[in-house]
């Protein structure tokens, strides 16, 4: 799923920050990325930036195993966004 990325500029995606294995007889396990599999999609994808948004609960780049951005020129992290926040790639 992250191969489409291909080292893209920013990869803008959705986080649960639950546990558990994905499963359709759990409706946010069914239809929410786990913090593993966004951890597959980063490594498969290699963006610059992942910026994660409309996350269910919370947690750190620390906790999610990505280097959190601490300026614009940081590459190989992550920004957990805010609705309507302006990120500058």
């Amino acid at each position: 799923m992250g191969a489409a990325c291909n080292g893209c500029d920013v990869l803008i995606h959705e986080l649960y920050w639950g546990k558990g294995e994905p499963t359709c007889g759990n409706y946010m396990l069914c239809f929410h990325t786990t913090v593993n599999e966004l951890q597959q999609v980063f490594a498969e994808g290699k963006p610059k930036k992942l910026i994660v948004v409309h996350q269910v609960g919370t947690g750190s780049g620390k906790e999610l195993g990505i280097t959190e951005c601490s300026t614009s020129v940081t590459t190989n992290c992550v920004i957990f966004a805010n609705d309507l926040q302006r990120v500058t790639p």
